[in-house]
């Protein structure tokens, strides 16, 4: 439930990306949720009073996040899948104070996700590349957040596995009922081990799957 402490434009933004986006994913139109999300974003970036309501959403995900894969601010994290608004990627920074790498294989995304990050002074923490996943070299990462939405998302992650270290540790943000692998996301115990699946209760079906390196 939507906490009363919250605005009014705070309330919007929420009920728009949790509650309907849950509404989309019941109906297991998964491909419209993940544009909507993208939609948002490109919408909101023009507004900037709407900013910092759109990074607040991502506020307890983090949180979460960063106490389940131990996120210091010795780790090194990279995003795939930043987007034109990088608020995990701003979150990330601003409460470990490590490094951050945002990445996306869009211009638009880069070109507004580095006016943002210089706007609210995180350039020394956050860096945002255009590069595709497929060509990004993970293996100085500690910590490896992959959006919900990315593509091809298993070719991505099954090209990941074959390069993981056991140091490392993926954050797969994705949508289950529960806290289980949705069946699109089975394909992940063919590569990865299954660390921990956390259900973000107040975002809906949005859950956060850590996966670390198998060992046969």
């Amino acid at each position: 439930m939507i906490s009363k402490k919250r605005s009014r434009k705070s309330q919007a933004i929420f009920f728009f990306l949790n509650d309907i986006g849950d509404k989309f994913n019941a109906l297991a139109l998964k491909r419209l949720v993940d544009y909507l999300f993208v939609l948002s974003e490109r919408i909101i970036i023009h507004f900037p009073r709407f900013i910092q309501f759109y990074i607040n959403y991502y506020d307890d995900i983090i949180d979460h996040e960063i106490n389940i894969a131990d996120i210091s601010k010795t780790s090194k994290t990279v995003h795939i899948g930043c987007g034109p608004i990088p608020s995990s990627s701003i979150l990330l920074a601003q409460k470990t104070n490590g490094y951050v790498l945002g990445i996306d294989r869009d211009d638009y995304a880069v070109d507004h996700a580095k006016t943002l990050i210089s706007n609210l002074g995180l350039s020394k923490q956050v860096e945002i590349k255009k590069t595709v996943a497929l060509a990004t070299d993970f293996t100085s990462f500690d910590v490896i957040l992959i959006s919900q939405g990315i593509a091809p998302k298993k070719q991505i992650l099954q090209e990941i596995s074959t390069k993981l270290t056991d140091h490392q540790i993926i954050i797969l943000r994705s949508f289950s009922p529960n806290e289980k692998l949705d069946e699109k996301d089975h394909f992940l115990k063919d590569y990865y081990s299954i660390h921990h699946i956390y259900k973000h209760i107040i975002h809906g079906s949005t859950i956060s799957i850590f996966l670390k390196k198998k060992h046969q």
